[in-house]
């Protein structure tokens, strides 16, 4: 089988990553609301929606043990998806919240809009986001293989937590809660072709438990 013929659900996980995978497969499901909303252009899939919504209805988050430190102490990482319905990545549309150091936010942060920068600009980042447009621009096997996955990344504006669950500081306080200003997300090639501006929020709270069924 060609890369370019490559199902779906291997080229999106590739382009999200290996965090987003923890994610996908493992991350414990809470109850929760939000609205995010903005505009969408992937010009290669034929969309542009000057007025496009999310409207999230799945939650989700996963505790994991930071491989690296900060200070000398060791601090949770938590990925967060907040998504449309409760499908596979490859077949939605949602965001991926990356949390470096849960502690830190949570005793100096809190209500602190924290920089959304690019990948790779070599500052310390405590929070990125990606954005995946998968329900609005299919690609991948069986039938549009040859568009590319929708997948964004942050590069601007600010995402802002008014609550977050760190099980090493306080286990019982478990709502999870942020707002989004401004970011733009963007794609390395065709950064104007592939793009989106939303700003929103979402708010949950985390349950420890069985992990979500990958399968609607």
């Amino acid at each position: 089988m060609s890369p370019s013929h490559a199902p779906r659900w291997i080229a999106t996980a590739s382009a999200l990553g290996g965090v987003a995978l923890v994610v996908g497969t493992a991350c414990s499901v809470g109850t929760g609301e939000g609205e995010i909303s903005g505009s969408l252009v992937l010009r290669d899939c034929g969309v542009a929606i000057p007025s496009y919504r999310l409207r999230p209805t799945f939650f989700g988050a996963d505790y994991v043990t930071n491989p690296g430190s900060r200070d000398g102490e060791e601090s949770p990482l938590v990925t967060i998806r907040v998504q449309r319905g409760s499908y596979r990545e490859s077949f939605s549309d949602g965001l991926i919240v990356t949390v470096y150091a849960v502690n830190e936010i949570v005793r100096s942060h809190l209500g602190e809009p924290l920089a959304l920068t690019a990948i790779g600009e070599g500052r310390r980042r405590l929070v990125d986001v990606t954005f995946y447009a998968q329900e609005s621009c299919d690609s991948g096997y069986p039938d549009e293989f040859w568009r590319t996955p929708g997948i964004l990344h942050a590069s601007a504006g600010t995402l802002t937590f008014h609550a977050l669950h760190a099980p090493d500081l306080d286990g019982d306080d478990t709502e999870i809660s942020a707002e989004l200003d401004g970011a733009v997300f963007t794609a390395d090639r065709d950064p104007e072709g592939r793009r989106a501006e939303l700003s929103g929020f979402f708010r949950f709270f985390y349950q420890r438990g069985t992990p979500a069924q990958v399968f609607p």
